[in-house]
């Protein structure tokens, strides 16, 4: 089950990253650097999928059988692993970052 959207996420703070310490300091994100990310649009998203995270709106009778279904379906297969699990509750990821030019740098303020 992906997303239906484009969700960007806030890198809050780099935690390591293997080649030098000083990119850590700075927030310079290369690869294979491990860093923290804001849960709070996964959140979102995830909780829209299923009907405890849904929050007031009237559906009629007969989509609300059609949505029962729905709901029933996406909770027999909505598994987290447990690790994940924590850090969701938490607020926070831990991200290992994918990038293939290593020579293009981010910060983790923004583009540079």
């Amino acid at each position: 089950m992906l997303p239906q959207g484009t969700y960007h996420p806030r890198i809050t703070y780099n935690l390591y990253n293997a080649s030098n310490n000083e990119l850590v300091r700075t927030k310079k994100l290369f690869k294979n650097a491990i860093t923290v990310i804001d849960v709070a649009p996964f959140r979102r998203w995830y909780e829209s999928l299923l009907p405890e995270g849904k929050r007031g709106g009237c559906v009629g009778q007969e989509g609300l059988l059609d949505l029962l279904k729905k709901y029933a379906k996406r909770q027999k297969t909505a598994k987290m692993y447990p690790d994940l699990e924590v850090q969701f509750n938490a607020g926070r990821f831990r991200f290992r970052t994918w990038t293939e030019w290593p020579c293009r740098w981010l910060t983790a303020g923004g583009c540079t």
